[in-house]
């Protein structure tokens, strides 16, 4: 089926799909993490980069570029 589809589709579904899934992952084990040890370095750099996708949801896909 993927063959079927145009190579910009594929990526945005999998930018669409991904993202918030990889998100919700770091979310998820840096809680597990945090309630069995507290805070650490690895639970604040898991919590940065789900903020940092939080942020950029939206601008991760098709970006123009410019001619030239």
């Amino acid at each position: 089926m993927w063959a079927l589809l145009s190579r910009r589709l594929r990526l945005w579904f999998l930018l669409a799909v991904g993202v918030p899934i990889v998100g919700w992952l770091l979310e998820a084990v840096a809680n597990r993490m945090e309630a069995r040890s507290g805070e650490t370095a690895l639970t604040r750099r898991m919590r940065g980069g789900r903020s940092w996708l939080r942020q950029h949801e939206r601008g991760l896909g098709f970006r123009r570029r410019p001619n030239g």
